[in-house]
C-alpha cells in the first residue's frame, strides 16, 4: 500500500448489541465441549440409589471447563488453580458437594455466556453458589430476578431455599409475603420442612381469619393436617399495608367516623418549634396521612396506642433531594424509651414511591419518629409499610369505648387548644387553671395535654410547674421519654 493511500478506520471500541448476542451464542455452544479442568458435583441420589451393602450412593456429575475462565470470574477459583498448595490445582478438578448439579450447570453456563435462567427457587441456589465463589456479577443479577419472582405462589419455595442456604434477608422477605397472603401462599401443601411450616402456622402475624386458614390446612393431603391445623391460633386482627396511617384512617371512615381518630387510634407529637402554631385539624391531617406536608429541621412523632406494626420499610410520595438528611426512629412499649434507628437517608436523592428497606427492630413497634437533620422535607406523604396488628378484643372494645367517650375526647381536644393559646399569650397561670378545671370535669389529660403544658410553662420559664407535670407523667400511665422532655429548653442558670 502506498504511503499516500488512506484506509477508512472504524472507531475503536464500537460494537452493537447484536455483536454481543452473537458472541454470547458462540460461547454458549462451547460449554461442555472441551476444557482442561473438571468440576465434579456429588449429591445424594435418594433412597433408590444404594450399593450392595445398603449404603446410599452419591449422584456424580462432571463438567469440563477451562481453568482460565473460572479464574477470570472467581477469585476463589483463581486461588485454587494458581497455587500448587491446593489439591484442586494438582488434580485439575474440584468437587462440589453442597449444591445441586442443576445449580452448578447454571452457574458455569453464566461464566461462558453471561446469561442466567431458571426457577425462582433455583436462582436462590445459584445466587448462594455465586456468593460462595465470589462471582459478584452473577449474584447481583440473580437477586433482582428472585425478588421480581417473589409472589404468594412462589414464596414458600423461595423461603425453603433461602432457609437452606442461610440467606437471612431473603428468608425474611419471603416469610413476609406468606404472612401477608397466607390463603394464596398456603393453598396447597408447601414443600417446607415441618418445623418451618409450624413456624408459619404458629405465627401471630398471619393476615387471615383462623378458621378460614384451618379449613385450608385440613384440605391438604396427609395425616399431619389435623395436627397442623391445631397450631393455628390467630388472636389479632392483622392487615398488610403499605400505608399504616392511611389504613387506620380508612377504617375510621368506613365506620362512618363514629369513633374518635386523633388521640385514640393515632397520637401525634411535634417538636418544640413545629407544634406551636399547629391546629387540631392540621394534626389530624398529619395523623391520617391524607394531606401532603413538609418541614425543615425538626421532628414529628406518631404513636399507635392500640396497635403495633411488624415493620417492613418506608416510602415517600414525593422525591426527596440529596440536600435533605433525615432519620427514622422506632420503638415499642415493650422496650420502653429505647429508640431504634430504622433508616437514615445518608444525603442521597430518593425517588417518589421508592421502597426504603429498613433495619428491623427486634419486636413490633408502635412509635415512629421522623427527624429532619438538614435541608427541608418537601410536601409529601410519609408511608409506613408493614403488617398492622390490632388485638381482636381491643379492636371491638376500643370501638365501643371510643363511641362512649367521643364527647370527652373532643372536650380534651378543646382544652389542649386552649392551653396552646395560653402559651402564645404567655399566660401560664391560665394553664394551671385550665388543668384544674379539666380534672374537675372528670377528664384525663393525655400526652398532647401534657406536651402543651410543658411548652406553655417553658415559654414562660415556669420550671416548677414543668417539673410538676413531669412528675405527674411518672405517676400516671404515660411514659416519660426524650420526646416529652424535648419540649423544654435548657433551664436558666
Amino acid at each position: 500500500m502506498s504511503t499516500g493511500s488512506k484506509r477508512k478506520r472504524e472507531p475503536a471500541g464500537i460494537f452493537s448489541d447484536k455483536d454481543l448476542s452473537a458472541t454470547s451464542d458462540v460461547w454458549k455452544e462451547c460449554f461442555g465441549k472441551d476444557g482442561n479442568f473438571t468440576v465434579i458435583v456429588e449429591e445424594p441420589a435418594g433412597e433408590a440409589s444404594k450399593d450392595t451393602e445398603g449404603q446410599t450412593v452419591a449422584k456424580r456429575t462432571e463438567f469440563k471447563v477451562w481453568s482460565f475462565l473460572l479464574a477470570q470470574w472467581s477469585p476463589v477459583f483463581e486461588t485454587m488453580i494458581s497455587s500448587d498448595n491446593y489439591s484442586e490445582s494438582k488434580d485439575a478438578q474440584v468437587v462440589i458437594e453442597d449444591f445441586s448439579a442443576n445449580a452448578v450447570e447454571t452457574f458455569l453456563r453464566f461464566l461462558y455466556c453471561g446469561i442466567v435462567a431458571g426457577s425462582a427457587a433455583g436462582l436462590v441456589e445459584v445466587s448462594a453458589l455465586a456468593d460462595k465463589y465470589q462471582v459478584k456479577a452473577l449474584h447481583a443479577l440473580c437477586m433482582p430476578l428472585i425478588r421480581e419472582a417473589l409472589t404468594p405462589v412462589t414464596a414458600c419455595e423461595i423461603l425453603a431455599s433461602a432457609q437452606r442456604f442461610h440467606m437471612d434477608d431473603l428468608r425474611t422477605e419471603a416469610l413476609d409475603v406468606i404472612l401477608a397472603e397466607p390463603k394464596e401462599a398456603l393453598q396447597k401443601r408447601p414443600p417446607l420442612r415441618p418445623e418451618l411450616l409450624e413456624e408459619i402456622l404458629g405465627s401471630d402475624l398471619l393476615c387471615t381469619e383462623a378458621e378460614a386458614l384451618r379449613n385450608i390446612v385440613r384440605s391438604w393431603e396427609g395425616k399431619e393436617c389435623d395436627s397442623l391445623a391445631s397450631i393455628i391460633n390467630i388472636q389479632h386482627k392483622n392487615e398488610h399495608t403499605d400505608d399504616v396511617l392511611g389504613t387506620l384512617w380508612r377504617h375510621y371512615k368506613s365506620d362512618e367516623k363514629k369513633s374518635v381518630f386523633l388521640g385514640y387510634w393515632v397520637s401525634v407529637v411535634l417538636g418544640p418549634r413545629k407544634g406551636r402554631n399547629m391546629t387540631t385539624d392540621q394534626l389530624q391531617h398529619i395523623a391520617s396521612n391524607q394531606v401532603r406536608y413538609g418541614f425543615s429541621n425538626g421532628w414529628v412523632q406518631w404513636q399507635f396506642p392500640h396497635g403495633w406494626v411488624h415493620l417492613q420499610g418506608f416510602s415517600f410520595g414525593s422525591e426527596i433531594p440529596a440536600s435533605t438528611a433525615f432519620r427514622i426512629h422506632v420503638k415499642s412499649d415493650e422496650d420502653g424509651a429505647t429508640w431504634h434507628l430504622a433508616y437514615g437517608s445518608h444525603e442521597m436523592e430518593i425517588e417518589a414511591e421508592t421502597f426504603l428497606a429498613c433495619k428491623r427492630p427486634p419486636s413490633l413497634v408502635n412509635y415512629f419518629k421522623l427527624e429532619v437533620l438538614k435541608g427541608g422535607l418537601p410536601k409529601s406523604f410519609f408511608k409506613i409499610h408493614g403488617i398492622m396488628q390490632m388485638a381482636q378484643s381491643e379492636w371491638a372494645e376500643g370501638h365501643a369505648l371510643s363511641l362512649q367517650s367521643q364527647e370527652n375526647v373532643l372536650r380534651i381536644v378543646c382544652y389542649n387548644a386552649a392551653i396552646s393559646a395560653c402559651e402564645k399569650g404567655g399566660k401560664w397561670s391560665m394553664v394551671l387553671a385550665l388543668m384544674q378545671q379539666l380534672v374537675f370535669d372528670g377528664l384525663v389529660a393525655d400526652l398532647v395535654t401534657h406536651s402543651a403544658c410543658l411548652r406553655a410553662f417553658n415559654a414562660c420559664i415556669a420550671w416548677k410547674q414543668s417539673l410538676h407535670v413531669i412528675m405527674e407523667l411518672h405517676r400516671g400511665s404515660h411514659a416519660v421519654d426524650m420526646v416529652i422532655c424535648g419540649q423544654c429548653d435548657d433551664p436558666p442558670d
